[in-house]
């Protein structure tokens, strides 16, 4: 495989051991997750499902545009191509140290639902498989738009709740952290997932990240850079779906996933 810039590398001597994964369905603080590790751990990720490059060119930091060259001067003395991944899709099995990051499922589809309707539309350009109308009531129109993501149609991430139970069963190779632990007791919750992918812990150092990678600081940062990107964060909060919805949607939503919740705690 070649990589960007003339540096090349034989996939066939890739320790996958070596890397993380960082994986979510869309809107459940994967990019956070990935951003607390690169910081902490000094490794390169590549978010796979923001770039339009493909995944051959791998490894630079987008938001800061530092050239892949230069990155890796610096970080690959200790750890060699070591990288963090994060995707939605599950696009490696062969990734032994695997993060998988949950959100209750209604939080994450009322976010969704902004994230296709405004920033989706209005500031990548792009038109969803769901045909939105403006001229409807965002709770009312939310209804349909629920409907659709639960079925999985035209949808190549599978709907919320069978992506969470394909990242059940491989539970050997997963390490699960919560998107309601981490906002709650960022520290703390980062601590218990070093310790459970063996990584040391420095708490001085755990205090310092996760201070500068905090949702309100990277919302700080990207309004600096763009309002577009700024919008992409949007609220972050839990229980915010309470907004979206009605008691059709809470029937919807829990006849597809009232057991999954259960399961994962959220009922």
């Amino acid at each position: 495989m070649r990589l960007g810039l003339n540096v090349e590398l034989n996939t066939k001597s890739i320790n996958y051991s070596r890397h993380f994964c960082v994986l979510e369905y869309p809107r459940s603080g994967g990019n956070w997750v990935l951003k607390l590790l690169s910081a902490y751990l000094g490794m390169p990720y590549r978010d796979l499902d923001r770039s339009a490059e493909k995944f051959s060119e791998l490894i630079y930091y987008k938001l800061f545009r530092i050239p892949v060259i230069a990155y890796f001067n610096q970080v690959t003395v200790k750890n060699p191509f070591s990288y963090i991944l994060k995707t939605h899709l599950f696009y490696n099995h062969r990734y032994k140290r695997i993060i998988y990051c949950i959100r209750d499922g209604r939080d994450v589809l009322a976010s969704y639902y902004f994230f296709e309707k405004d920033f989706m539309r209005y500031h990548l350009g792009l038109s969803p498989e769901f045909k939105f109308n403006d001229d409807i009531p965002d709770k009312l129109q939310f209804e349909n738009y629920l409907k659709y993501r639960l079925s999985a149609r035209d949808f190549p991430y599978v709907d919320w709740v069978q992506h969470i139970e394909r990242a059940r069963k491989l539970s050997d190779n997963v390490v699960f952290v919560r998107f309601e632990e981490l906002k709650l007791d960022t520290y703390g919750t980062f601590i218990n997932l070093l310790h459970r992918i063996n990584v040391e812990v420095d708490k001085e150092k755990v205090k310092r990240v996760c201070e500068e990678q905090s949702f309100e600081r990277e919302k700080e940062r990207l309004k600096k850079k763009s309002d577009t990107l700024c919008f992409h964060l949007r609220k972050g909060e839990i229980g915010s779906w309470k907004e979206m919805f009605s008691e059709a949607a809470i029937s919807c939503f829990d006849n597809k996933a009232g057991q999954l919740m259960k399961d994962l705690g959220f009922y």
